[in-house]
């Protein structure tokens, strides 16, 4: 991740074509023979919130999306619209991610008893 970081790419630890490019025009790489990726599977959350990014961001945006929130395009940036979709899941499923924690008001952030949900519906 840090490579990608400093060279200006996707941060999401996936060694794609992006990454295999860049690779091979740093330190005189000129075969790179990359491993097939391995996608996080759709129900791999962590805890996330606005101004996050990266690939469990892009996961938890398909995630809403696959729930018909509108999040836009995924793009693995936690904005407003993903803040709003995750507010609009949390007061959906209120019973069992906000009155347990004894608040009234969608926090917006992905994390405890949303993720909880998330799995179970992802399942």
């Amino acid at each position: 991740i840090d490579f990608q970081k400093k060279n200006g790419l996707d941060a999401d630890g996936i060694v794609g074509p992006a990454s295999v490019a860049k690779m091979s025009t740093c330190g005189g790489v000129t075969t790179v023979s990359a491993a097939p990726t391995v996608p996080l599977t759709s129900c791999d959350f962590t805890p996330s919130k606005k101004g996050d990014n990266g690939a469990q961001v892009k996961l938890i945006q398909n995630f809403l999306s696959s729930q018909k929130y509108n999040v836009g395009v995924a793009d693995g940036i936690f904005g407003n619209l993903t803040e709003t979709a995750t507010k609009s899941f949390q007061t959906l499923w209120r019973k069992d991610i906000l009155d347990p924690l004894g608040i009234t008001n969608p926090t917006g952030w992905f994390y405890g008893n949303t993720i909880k949900k998330a799995k179970e519906l992802c399942q």
